[in-house]
């Protein structure tokens, strides 16, 4: 094992994520207070439906007795209450918008936190960060599979650890996954999922796989709301499972294939139909989604005014966006360099074209290779981009004050971004220099990531 680059690549996404568990002041990275005293509340009231009521001074006070300690809102760069306020207020940690989560993430640390029951806050927070750092290992391991999965020929052979490597050394992803956060179990999840798709698909569309990336999809979805792109992923890829089945040599199985489709024509016009005159969401259901009951009706209105539409931030959204995937820190209050900001514009927009690039380069190549799964793979995974963007955009429309776009909400999808950035990458290379392209690529994120914890994370919370 010792000698297996495997093995080390996942060594350096541990050892990389622990620095960053350690480096991030507690408290630092968005929402972690809450997620941890979510966890306090599970184990304290033995239920799932959790609401604000249930918040309790006696498990708060030691968060924010240590929330204080580490100048949270002095870092947080918001105004600080009177310490006496702080210390005694009911719900001193803010957020009246405390609503029940989807439950996975916490169920599987609970157990954690029960070793850690008797030791202060900040020990239980720390082993609870390292909990997440193995998440961000497993996804890292899922996004060499899911690689190797999608380019299988010999001269492939060392192209999968590149998409591994750009997700266990994003710096934002590495932030947000060495945090206690449910937002860390979402992307493996997603990553098991993508990875059965394409394995079905590639072994002639095997419905066992596409019921498995089906179960993974699910939990996925059980553990963070951004995940609910997946869906939509799912039902297209049953599409493109159905088509072949089509041609399958037993009738029943064409039948089954013909009401999948029919099925799916008649779902697409009820959801057009829906969208055209959207409903007030009930009560209940907009409070458990953490939505205006008008939601839907007012996403509705700016595809109604087209000039509304078009008058949207998008500039500000892109830009946001952009900046918060690649290194954005704290509560998104520490940028990085202006230069390296435009970098990483410029690097966005190039990983994007080169997806065009690719894809082109791959229709051509598929006269002479057959690799049907090949093009497949990239709809799937660029779909599954899209569709995190539609849903974060979206969002942002329906109530651009609590929904700012953010970047890690992308990071569902990390492992299909990973492939998708290096095989971008690649397609401007002659075959020749690909491996030496990518090796830069390589260089070029480890430069950036020193970058931002040498030059931005510690210098704000330790000089």
């Amino acid at each position: 094992m010792l000698r297996k680059p495997l093995f080390w690549l996942l060594a350096l996404a541990f050892l990389h994520g622990a620095w960053y568990a350690i480096i991030v002041h507690p408290w630092q990275a968005p929402d972690e207070y809450l997620h941890y005293e979510y966890t306090r509340l599970i184990d304290a009231e033995r239920t799932l439906d959790l609401w604000a009521e249930h918040r309790s001074s006696e498990i708060q006070r030691p968060v924010a007795d240590s929330m204080w300690t580490f100048q949270h809102y002095r870092y947080r760069l918001i105004p600080t209450p009177p310490e006496a306020e702080f210390r005694t207020y009911r719900t001193p940690l803010g957020s009246t918008n405390f609503t029940p989560q989807p439950p996975l993430y916490y169920l599987l640390s609970l157990p954690i936190y029960w070793l850690m029951r008797t030791r202060p806050v900040l020990d239980q927070l720390y082993i609870l960060r390292f909990f997440s750092v193995l998440l961000l290992c497993l996804t890292a391991w899922l996004t060499y599979r899911l690689a190797k999965l999608i380019f299988s020929t010999e001269k492939d052979s060392w192209f999968a650890f590149f998409p591994a490597a750009f997700a266990a050394l994003l710096p934002q992803y590495t932030f947000i996954s060495a945090s206690y956060n449910n937002d860390n179990l979402a992307p493996p999840l997603i990553a098991a999922s993508l990875y059965a798709l394409i394995k079905g698909y590639k072994e002639e569309s095997k419905p066992g796989w596409l019921l498995l990336a089906t179960v993974f999809g699910l939990l996925a979805v059980t553990t963070k709301r951004t995940s609910v792109a997946i869906l939509p992923i799912l039902g297209l890829s049953l599409i493109f499972y159905a088509l072949r089945w089509l041609r399958s040599g037993k009738k029943w199985v064409k039948i089954v294939a013909a009401v999948i489709l029919i099925g799916a024509l008649l779902l697409f016009v009820a959801i057009i139909l829906f969208l055209l005159r959207p409903q007030v969401l009930p009560q209940d259901l907009a409070r458990h989604l953490r939505l205006s009951p008008d939601a839907l009706v007012r996403l509705a209105s700016f595809f109604d005014n087209p000039a509304l539409l078009a008058g949207h931030p998008w500039g500000h959204f892109a830009n946001q966006t952009i900046e918060s995937f690649w290194g954005f820190f704290g509560w998104n209050t520490l940028h990085v360099p202006p230069i390296w900001v435009s970098l990483l514009k410029g690097t966005t927009i190039v990983l994007l074209a080169g997806i065009l690039v690719g894809a082109v380069r791959n229709i051509i190549r598929e006269k002479t290779e057959r690799q049907p799964h090949l093009l497949f793979s990239i709809l799937i995974l660029s779909a599954g981009l899209i569709f995190s963007l539609i849903t974060m955009a979206a969002q942002n429309l329906v109530a651009p004050a609590h929904y700012a776009p953010q970047g890690r909400y992308l990071f569902p999808f990390i492992s299909g971004i990973a492939v998708l950035a290096a095989w971008s990458w690649r397609s401007f290379w002659p075959e020749s220099v690909q491996h030496k392209a990518l090796f830069g690529g390589w260089v070029f994120l480890a430069i950036f990531d020193l970058v931002c914890w040498g030059f931005v994370i510690i210098p704000a919370w330790y000089t």
